[in-house]
């Protein structure tokens, strides 16, 4: 079987000619190991139809437990974002706003965001009473140039959001 990217590579040395060779050969050899990447035949690519890949990705057996055991908390929304999309919804900003800090009732929110490949990758933010800021779960298993495992954080700064995302989120 042929590494996805090796094909990768191949197609794109097909695209530029024979100038991109050597490149192409060089990057054949080339990999990148992680602790638990997803199957490629990974539950999302047979969602049910009809069925999002939220929804997929919510309920997944291949999330970690902690993931799966969390409290529910009240829903702000699913916000899908297509390439370029920059804004956050007004509702769903507003939302965790009202839900966060020391006293808020709590809320959480997934977003799902597309790779410079296109490749879906979602976070779950969770905010309000018991959570230190942001705890913020990412699903990257679809993202075949990525690490494909779910990683967990914290984001202890604020637990303020705008139209860019969470204030804390930024350098």
């Amino acid at each position: 079987m042929v590494e996805p990217a090796v094909r990768g590579v191949a197609e794109l040395v097909h695209r530029l000619g024979g100038g991109a060779l050597v490149l192409g050969l060089a990057l054949a050899g080339c990999s990148t190991e992680t602790s638990a990447p997803a199957p490629l035949d990974s539950p999302y690519s047979s969602s049910a139809p009809g069925e999002s890949l939220i929804e997929t990705s919510r309920t997944s057996a291949a999330a970690p437990a902690q993931f799966r055991d969390r409290e529910p908390l009240p829903d702000c929304g699913d916000v899908v974002f297509q390439q370029g999309e920059p804004e956050w919804p007004a509702d769903v900003v507003t939302c965790l706003n009202t839900a966060g800090g020391a006293d808020g009732p709590g809320a959480e929110t997934a977003v799902q965001r597309p790779t410079v490949e296109g490749d879906p990758i979602i976070t779950y933010y969770r905010v309000g009473a018991g959570i230190d800021g942001i705890e913020i779960y990412t699903d990257a298993t679809q993202d075949l140039l990525g690490s494909r495992t779910w990683e967990y954080r914290t984001c202890t700064d604020s637990a303020e959001f705008d139209g860019a995302g969470p204030l804390c989120e930024r350098g």
